[in-house]
């Protein structure tokens, strides 16, 4: 992302399925990616399972798994393989400490 806009992509997929064409090439066409655009590109376009939404497509680590680590003081490893969602990581991560402060 540069400047809130999908700059470059890599699609890799261990299931056969990736997004339409269509709508990455619409992504690039410079406009501005909104939270549930960029949520829906990081998670290959699926939908929000059970688990919450993916976050890191490629360990398959929800937003709700993440924040669970969190609470319990552990990691997963979400952002430690191509990156692209480590932004997304750090906002998740960031509303928690956010939490914390507000709390105490």
């Amino acid at each position: 992302m540069i400047d809130g806009r999908l700059a470059i992509a890599f699609l890799a997929t261990i299931t056969g399925g990736l997004p339409h064409r269509d709508g990455l090439v619409a992504q690039l066409r410079g406009h501005r990616l909104d939270d549930r655009s960029r949520a829906a590109l990081l998670a290959g376009g699926a939908a929000p399972s059970r688990r919450g939404r993916c976050v890191c497509a490629c360990f398959d680590i929800s937003r709700d798994a993440i924040l669970a680590a969190a609470a319990a003081g552990s990691q997963t490893e979400a952002g430690t393989n191509c990156g692209s969602c480590r932004l997304e990581v750090a906002r998740i991560l960031r509303t928690v400490k956010e939490g914390e402060h507000a709390a105490a």
